[in-house]
């Protein structure tokens, strides 16, 4: 687990140098479809309807149990080359659509350019989906400091790559090979990965082994799928609300996405912590030790609101500070109001995320389904009325507004039920 934390304050530093270089050559306007643009990757990792984490529960279902998991990442990796030849052969036919609908208010774009960000940014980001499966897997097996040892060396190429970038003029495509430089050193890593994990499998059939893997693969992917697909809603419209009802605030759009970069990295920190006990919650989820888990959990909640506390605190006091030693060349800072309220945002997702981790890693999907959409339809209801009225911090007011209304306190009541009702189940 320390890996993991050295390798994202490497990853934060590292982002401190390559931040201002894409401010400074891209400009305020490209730098603020860049933001876009991620956004919209988002989504396109959606292409592997929930098999990632199927299958990573599955691998620590099995391991803990002591049979082997073969079939199932063979199975994986079956379905998701079709999957993605089908979903590159539909981004192809649908890109211009897509791109008409996002980014055709940004009047200095034109048409062959939003074709070729979406169609480039499409595919790199369904390819970082699909090879994600590798460190899935290595998470399951409990080696995730593997995994999470090469962040720095991500964060080093895409650098290196940017220095690169930064010395050609390269005209109405400067953009497209940026997204092309974050993306690809990641990508190819991860794929060897993949390529040594299914190396080392071995098949002993029947055929049929691997039809039944899929199917268990692709039935509990889809709950997950469905799950994310309605956090998505809710998490990942902000850029699309911006681009719809603040397109003329390009400067505003990039300042929330600069807060994003430096108060969400807090999140990501605690995310990274999360996602290496998902193996863990796992495995002692599966043996029945339902208060144990949430003892260990409750002791992460305080660590990670301690954490945003005092980092959002830091970047209040010194943000001025910050992006002078960054050496960003326009005059930036951000509102104390607005950082005030993304640092209760924050404090908000790390509470919930938590009680996320909890019952997905041990397949309790049920309420998801229902709370999550309720959920989803608040913050995009909420995003329509604020965001035109209040602007960029009227995303902040929907979200907040979407957690607290649903998943804030249902899922901590779900996952007490649940481990009251083991408890009784096995008293004497």
């Amino acid at each position: 687990m320390s890996s993991a934390w050295i390798s994202q304050i490497g990853v934060l530093l590292l982002g401190f140098v390559t931040l201002p270089i894409l401010l400074n050559h891209l400009g305020t306007e490209l730098y603020a479809i860049l933001a876009i643009i991620t956004s919209l990757s988002g989504w396109m990792a959606m292409c592997d309807f929930g098999l990632s984490f199927s299958l990573q529960n599955y691998v620590s279902e099995k391991k803990a149990h002591g049979h082997s998991y073969d079939s199932y990442i063979q199975s994986v990796a079956i379905i998701s080359l079709v999957l993605f030849v089908i979903f590159t052969i539909i981004l192809i036919l649908i890109a211009s659509c897509i791109g008409h609908v996002v980014l055709g208010k940004f009047y200095f774009l034109n048409s062959n350019q939003i074709y070729w960000l979406i169609l480039i940014a499409g595919i790199l980001a369904m390819l970082s989906t699909f090879t994600n499966n590798s460190l899935r897997i290595i998470h399951a097996e409990g080696y995730g400091w593997v995994g999470a040892s090469f962040g720095i060396p991500f964060a080093v190429a895409t650098l290196i790559g940017y220095l690169v970038l930064s010395r050609f003029s390269l005209g109405d495509y400067t953009l497209h090979w940026f997204i092309v430089a974050t993306a690809l050193p990641q990508i190819l890593v991860k794929l060897i990965f993949w390529v040594r994990v299914l190396g080392r499998t071995s098949f002993n059939g029947p055929w049929s082994s691997l039809v039944h893997a899929g199917q268990d693969l692709v039935k509990r992917g889809l709950g997950f799928a469905f799950a994310s697909l309605a956090g998505m809603l809710t998490l990942q419209i902000d850029y699309f609300a911006l681009a719809h009802f603040a397109s003329h605030d390009v400067r505003g759009i990039a300042i929330y996405n600069l807060l994003n970069k430096f108060l969400g990295l807090l999140l990501v920190f605690y995310s990274t912590l999360l996602f290496s006990l998902w193996p863990v919650c796992s495995e002692r989820l599966a043996k029945g030790d339902w208060n144990g888990v949430a003892d260990m959990m409750h002791r992460y909640i305080g660590m990670g609101m301690l954490l945003i506390v005092i980092g959002s605190a830091g970047f209040w006091l010194f943000q001025d500070l910050i992006f002078t030693i960054l050496h960003i060349r326009e005059a930036i800072h951000i509102p104390n109001g607005l950082i005030f309220l993304f640092m209760g945002y924050l404090m908000i997702r790390v509470w919930t995320d938590t009680f996320t981790t909890l019952l997905q890693s041990n397949n309790h999907l049920g309420i998801f389904y229902y709370i999550v959409p309720l959920q989803a339809a608040i913050s995009i209801c909420g995003m329509i009325l604020m965001v035109p009225k209040f602007g960029v911090p009227g995303v902040l007011y929907a979200m907040i507004l979407s957690f607290l209304l649903t998943v804030t306190w249902a899922l901590p009541l779900k996952y007490y039920r649940l481990a009251k009702q083991l408890s009784r189940s096995r008293a004497p």
